[in-house]
């Protein structure tokens, strides 16, 4: 899914509420990436990469963002902890999992 994409997922008047939240989320913490990224793949696998693991839970992720360091980090700490938002809001899903949700609702509401 590109980021155009979720902006356009963003303003669909026909979803929740808490699913707007969600992508609003997923869209601040894309866009405060230090690297400018296409697609929520991309993104997934610079966090992949960033984390070093597969799967990018709660956990993975506060480890992560405590190790990083605000003069040289900034941009990644922030998208962090819009993260960490995102997945609280989930009850700790983890973000792997939101990120498929999101993308077939995206399919779903495509499709009709």
């Amino acid at each position: 899914m590109l980021v155009g994409e979720l902006f356009d997922l963003s303003e669909n008047t026909k979803l929740k509420q808490s699913d707007l939240i969600k992508i609003d989320l997923l869209i601040e913490a894309i866009n405060d990436w230090p690297k400018g990224l296409v697609s929520i793949d991309e993104f997934l696998k610079e966090l992949q990469n960033d984390q070093n693991v597969e799967n990018i839970t709660f956990q993975s992720i506060e480890q992560r963002s405590k190790m990083l360091k605000v003069n040289n980090d900034a941009w990644k700490m922030e998208s962090y902890e819009s993260l960490i938002k995102l997945i609280r809001l989930c009850n700790g899903e983890s973000l792997n999992n939101i990120l498929s949700d999101i993308i077939n609702l995206y399919g779903t509401l495509s499709a009709k």
